[in-house]
C-alpha cells in the first residue's frame, strides 16, 4: 500500500496486490512507488485545474458587473444595476448583504485576478511536471514555459558541481548561447547568495549590488529563488529584467510555490528514472534485469510464429555461488559473478538479450537462432568459462 499524497493534501492510496501468496521484489517495490508519485502528480494537478476553474468562474460574474457599472456613473443607476445583477445572482434575497459583499469582491478584484492567474499559470506548469519523464527534460521546459507565460525576458537555472564546488547553468531563455553551461563559483554572485542562505534573493537594482555577477549587459533587476529538498541545495532559478524594479515581492509569492513544486516533480522523477533503470539492468553485473528478460522473451514468443522463425534460450547455471560467498566472503563471490557475466556478455551477439535471472542463474534469448546455433554459443561459454 502506497499513499498519494503531498505535502498539504492526501488523495487516498495505491493497493498493489497478488491472488497468490508472494514477496514483492525490491525493484517491483521500487516501480509501484514510481507509478505511486506520477499518479499523485495528476491528481493533485486535477485538483488545482478545478479551483482555477471556479475562481475563474467567479471572476467571470464579476466582470459582468463591472462592466455594466462602468457604464453609468450616476450612483441611482448603479445601484439598481447592483440590485439587478446579485438579484438573478443570489435570488433576491438578503440584498444589503449581498450588497457589502459586492462591494468588498470589487475592491478585491484585482488581487483575485492575479491569484486566478497564478493558479491558471501554476495549472499549467503541473500539467508539463506531469508529462515530464526525465530531469533533464524538466529543467529545459521550466525557462521556457516562464519566458511564454509570464513574458521574463531573461530566465536561467544553475545546478550544483560539487566536485568543483561550482554553479553550472543548466538550461537557459533569452540569454546568448554561450551563457548555457557557464561556470560560477559557489559563494560569488547573487545566485550563489540565495543558495547559501535558502531564501529568495530579490535585486531590485544590481547596479547597487557589488556581489552581482553579469550575465547579459542589459540586466537592472535579478530575483534568485533556490531550490532546496529539506537541508540540501539543489539548484537556483534566477529572473532578470533590464528594467529596474520591474520584479517585486509580487514575483517572489509568485514564484515561490511553483519553486516548491518544481523540486518535489524534480525528486519524483530523478526516482522514476532511478526505477526504470534499475526495472532494465541488474545491479551488479549489468545485464538486463529479471522483469526485462521476461518481457523480452514474452515479446519473442508472439514475434517469432508469425515472421516463421525460431529462437533458443540459454540458460547458464552457476552452481555453488551461494557457498561460494559463505566460504570465500560476498566481496570474492561478486567478482566471480562479475566474471560470468563477462564471459556471457563477450561471446552472445549483440542482438541477443543477456540477463541475471536469479542470484545463481543467467539466461540468454537468442532471436531468429536455431539448436546449431545455440549449442555453438554453449561450447564458446564453456571454454570462455
Amino acid at each position: 500500500v502506497v499513499g498519494l499524497q503531498t505535502k498539504t493534501r492526501s488523495y487516498g492510496a495505491l493497493l498493489a496486490g497478488s491472488q497468490k501468496p508472494a514477496r514483492f521484489r525490491p525493484s517491483e517495490l521500487r516501480l509501484v512507488l514510481a507509478i505511486a508519485h506520477q499518479l499523485t502528480i495528476a491528481l493533485d494537478n486535477r485538483s488545482l485545474r478545478a479551483e482555477a476553474e471556479r475562481y475563474e468562474q467567479q471572476l467571470k460574474l464579476l466582470r459582468q458587473v463591472a462592466d455594466h457599472l462602468s457604464a453609468t456613473y450616476d450612483l441611482d443607476e448603479q445601484l439598481q444595476i447592483l440590485r439587478s445583477e446579485l438579484k438573478d445572482l443570489l435570488g433576491g434575497e438578503n440584498f444589503s448583504l449581498a450588497y457589502s459583499l459586492a462591494i468588498e469582491n470589487a475592491r478585491l478584484f484585482k488581487k483575485e485576478q492575479r491569484r486566478t492567474q497564478e493558479l491558471f499559470l501554476m495549472n499549467q506548469f503541473l500539467s508539463v511536471f506531469a508529462e515530464t519523464e526525465t530531469p533533464r527534460q524538466l529543467l529545459d521546459a521550466v525557462p521556457r514555459l516562464l519566458r511564454e507565460t509570464l513574458g521574463f525576458r531573461l530566465v536561467r537555472i544553475e545546478t550544483i558541481d560539487r566536485k568543483r564546488h561550482e554553479l553550472v547553468v543548466e538550461s537557459q531563455e533569452g540569454y546568448r548561447e554561450d551563457v548555457l553551461g557557464r561556470r560560477s563559483k559557489i559563494g560569488v554572485g547573487l545566485a550563489s547568495v540565495a543558495l547559501e542562505t535558502g531564501e529568495p534573493l530579490l535585486t531590485p537594482d544590481v547596479m547597487l549590488d557589488k556581489r552581482y555577477i553579469p550575465f547579459d549587459p542589459d540586466v537592472r533587476a535579478s530575483l534568485s529563488i533556490p531550490l532546496r529538498r529539506g537541508a540540501k541545495a539543489l539548484a537556483v532559478l534566477t529572473i532578470e529584467s533590464p528594467v529596474n524594479d520591474q520584479l517585486s515581492q509580487r514575483e517572489v509569492r509568485s514564484l515561490t510555490p511553483l519553486a516548491e513544486s518544481l523540486v518535489a516533480t524534480l525528486e519524483k522523477a530523478e526516482a522514476h528514472e532511478r526505477a526504470v533503470a534499475q526495472a532494465v539492468w541488474d545491479d551488479l553485473t549489468g545485464l538486463k534485469s529479471r522483469e526485462f528478460f521476461l518481457q523480452a522473451l514474452a515479446a519473442e514468443w508472439h514475434r517469432s510464429p508469425r515472421l516463421g522463425q525460431a529462437f533458443a534460450l540459454v540458460i547458464v547455471e552457476g552452481l555453488g555461488l551461494g557457498q561460494l560467498a559463505e566460504r570465500l566472503g560476498r566481496v570474492e563471490a561478486e567478482r566471480i559473478v562479475l566474471a560470468i557475466a563477462g564471459v556471457l556478455t563477450r561471446h552472445a551477439r549483440k542482438s541477443s538479450v543477456v540477463a541475471r535471472y536469479e542470484p545463481e542463474r543467467f539466461c540468454i534469448l537468442l532471436p531468429d537462432a536455431g539448436v546449431a546455433e545455440a549449442e555453438g554459443l554453449v561450447a564458446r561459454l564453456r571454454d570462455g568459462m
